[in-house]
């Protein structure tokens, strides 16, 4: 927009005055903004997700004491699984991606920034969302082959029987 008499130089050189009426209000949340508390659904699922974890766990190995612990460090782990009693206490790591849009698929970026994570450990870790996978991170995922990454899909406890499986198939290839 051109002014006259302005050279723009300094803030106080520009100055718009418009109608009322003119002026529209912002739609939704502005870029790179977020809306107060946009984390609480996040973090619920979380806590939620730990507990089906320790619960599920507890049921299948009724033997083995499992704690699992929230992560406060900002390192992209959220939580921790320590099973004591297998092979000296294994560690699994769990990372949430919680998605909040009507989309409910999980980016491929979040994906990949997992994967290499995952390729700098000989630890077992599981990206863990709410949302499912779009075609071109299934590919990757497939295609790279990190022997100790799994992705599991929860929504809730509708998905616990298959949590349980997943997280089976997993304590059972590390026990050795």
């Amino acid at each position: 927009m051109e002014l006259p008499d302005a050279d723009g130089s300094t803030v106080e050189d520009v100055s718009v005055t418009l109608p009322a009426d003119a002026v529209e209000r912002w739609q939704g949340t502005p870029p790179g903004e977020e809306q107060p508390g946009h984390w609480a659904h996040g973090y619920a699922y979380e806590r939620n997700l730990r507990a089906a974890v320790e619960d599920v766990i507890g049921q299948s190995y009724p033997n083995t004491r499992v704690s699992v612990l929230e992560e406060h460090q900002d390192r992209g782990v959220d939580f921790t699984v320590r099973l004591h009693g297998i092979n000296d206490d294994r560690v699994i790591v769990g990372v949430v991606k919680y998605v909040e849009s009507k989309q409910k698929t999980l980016p491929g970026s979040a994906v990949f920034e997992v994967l290499r994570y995952a390729q700098l450990r000989t630890t077992p870790i599981v990206l863990f969302s709410n949302a499912s996978l779009l075609k071109s991170a299934r590919d990757v995922i497939q295609d790279v082959q990190v022997e100790n990454f799994r992705f599991i899909r929860w929504r809730g406890s509708v998905d616990n029987e298959k949590l349980a499986v997943e997280l089976g198939r997993l304590i059972e290839s590390i026990r050795g």
